[in-house]
Protein backbone atom coordinates (compact mmCIF):
# COMPACT_ATOMS: atom_id res chain seq x y z
CA UNK A 1 0.00 0.00 0.00
CA UNK A 2 1.25 3.50 -0.75
CA UNK A 3 0.37 4.60 2.80
CA UNK A 4 2.74 2.12 4.41
CA UNK A 5 6.44 2.80 4.81
CA UNK A 6 9.42 0.89 6.11
CA UNK A 7 10.01 2.41 9.56
CA UNK A 8 12.96 0.61 11.08
CA UNK A 9 15.49 -1.55 9.26
CA UNK A 10 16.68 -3.27 12.44
CA UNK A 11 13.31 -4.76 13.38
CA UNK A 12 11.43 -4.85 10.09
CA UNK A 13 8.62 -2.68 11.44
CA UNK A 14 5.95 -1.59 9.00
CA UNK A 15 3.62 1.23 9.82
CA UNK A 16 1.24 3.79 8.45
CA UNK A 17 3.00 6.94 7.19
CA UNK A 18 1.28 9.09 9.84
CA UNK A 19 2.23 6.95 12.80
CA UNK A 20 5.46 5.73 14.38
CA UNK A 21 3.69 2.67 15.79
CA UNK A 22 3.48 -0.45 13.59
CA UNK A 23 0.62 -2.90 13.05
CA UNK A 24 3.19 -5.71 12.98
CA UNK A 25 6.90 -6.31 13.63
CA UNK A 26 9.21 -8.85 12.08
CA UNK A 27 11.66 -10.79 14.27
CA UNK A 28 11.37 -8.40 17.20
CA UNK A 29 10.80 -10.80 20.10
CA UNK A 30 11.91 -14.07 18.50
CA UNK A 31 13.77 -14.76 15.25
CA UNK A 32 11.69 -15.84 12.26
CA UNK A 33 8.42 -14.58 13.76
CA UNK A 34 6.00 -11.76 13.11
CA UNK A 35 4.23 -9.98 15.96
CA UNK A 36 0.70 -8.99 14.92
CA UNK A 37 -1.01 -6.34 17.04
CA UNK A 38 -4.77 -6.78 17.32
CA UNK A 39 -7.81 -5.36 19.07
CA UNK A 40 -10.50 -7.92 19.90
CA UNK A 41 -14.21 -7.35 20.39
CA UNK A 42 -15.63 -10.41 22.20
CA UNK A 43 -19.32 -11.36 22.28
CA UNK A 44 -19.79 -10.16 18.69
CA UNK A 45 -22.52 -11.38 16.36
CA UNK A 46 -19.96 -13.01 14.04
CA UNK A 47 -16.31 -14.00 13.82
CA UNK A 48 -14.68 -11.48 11.50
CA UNK A 49 -11.32 -9.97 10.60
CA UNK A 50 -11.93 -6.26 10.18
CA UNK A 51 -9.75 -3.40 9.07
CA UNK A 52 -6.66 -1.83 10.56
CA UNK A 53 -7.71 0.79 13.10
CA UNK A 54 -5.75 3.67 14.57
CA UNK A 55 -6.16 3.69 18.35
CA UNK A 56 -6.30 6.78 20.60
CA UNK A 57 -2.57 6.35 21.37
CA UNK A 58 -1.80 6.32 17.60
CA UNK A 59 -0.99 2.61 17.46
CA UNK A 60 -2.34 0.58 14.56
CA UNK A 61 -4.20 -2.62 15.36
CA UNK A 62 -5.99 -5.21 13.28
CA UNK A 63 -9.60 -5.26 14.49
CA UNK A 64 -11.12 -8.69 15.14
CA UNK A 65 -14.63 -9.62 16.24
CA UNK A 66 -15.31 -13.00 17.82
CA UNK A 67 -18.57 -14.55 19.02
CA UNK A 68 -16.89 -16.12 22.04
CA UNK A 69 -16.88 -14.32 25.35
CA UNK A 70 -13.73 -13.60 27.35
CA UNK A 71 -14.53 -16.14 30.07
CA UNK A 72 -11.98 -18.95 30.54
CA UNK A 73 -9.93 -17.83 27.52
CA UNK A 74 -12.68 -18.67 25.02
CA UNK A 75 -12.15 -15.41 23.08
CA UNK A 76 -8.39 -16.05 22.91
CA UNK A 77 -9.01 -19.49 21.44
CA UNK A 78 -11.46 -17.99 18.94
CA UNK A 79 -8.88 -15.35 17.93
CA UNK A 80 -6.27 -18.01 17.13
CA UNK A 81 -8.83 -20.02 15.14
CA UNK A 82 -10.00 -16.94 13.20
CA UNK A 83 -6.47 -15.77 12.35
CA UNK A 84 -5.50 -19.30 11.37
CA UNK A 85 -8.37 -19.49 8.90
CA UNK A 86 -7.88 -15.95 7.60
CA UNK A 87 -4.12 -16.16 6.97
CA UNK A 88 -3.93 -19.87 6.10
CA UNK A 89 -1.56 -20.66 8.98
CA UNK A 90 -1.99 -23.66 11.27
CA UNK A 91 -3.47 -22.93 14.71
CA UNK A 92 -0.45 -24.53 16.36
CA UNK A 93 1.85 -22.04 14.57
CA UNK A 94 0.07 -19.03 16.15
CA UNK A 95 0.66 -18.05 19.75
CA UNK A 96 -0.83 -15.44 22.04
CA UNK A 97 2.28 -13.57 23.12
CA UNK A 98 0.82 -10.68 25.12
CA UNK A 99 -2.61 -9.54 26.31
CA UNK A 100 -4.20 -12.71 27.67
CA UNK A 101 -6.81 -10.68 29.61
CA UNK A 102 -6.89 -7.53 27.46
CA UNK A 103 -8.69 -6.61 24.24
CA UNK A 104 -5.30 -5.45 22.94
CA UNK A 105 -3.24 -8.51 22.09
CA UNK A 106 -0.01 -9.47 20.40
CA UNK A 107 0.02 -12.67 18.35
CA UNK A 108 3.24 -14.40 17.27
CA UNK A 109 3.17 -16.04 13.85
CA UNK A 110 5.89 -17.68 11.75
CA UNK A 111 7.51 -15.19 9.37
CA UNK A 112 6.78 -15.77 5.69
CA UNK A 113 6.61 -13.66 2.56
CA UNK A 114 2.98 -14.69 2.12
CA UNK A 115 1.95 -13.53 5.59
CA UNK A 116 3.84 -10.25 5.16
CA UNK A 117 2.01 -9.64 1.88
CA UNK A 118 -1.35 -10.39 3.48
CA UNK A 119 -0.62 -7.98 6.36
CA UNK A 120 0.53 -5.24 3.99
CA UNK A 121 -2.67 -5.66 1.96
CA UNK A 122 -4.70 -4.87 5.10
CA UNK A 123 -2.96 -1.54 5.75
Amino acid sequence: SSASIFCDNSYGMYCDSRSPEPMYRIGHSEPDTIQIFIKVTPNATEDKVGSVERQADDTLRLALRVRAGPENGAANTAVIKLLSRHFGVSKSALRLFRGQTSRFKTILAPDSADLRAQLEALI
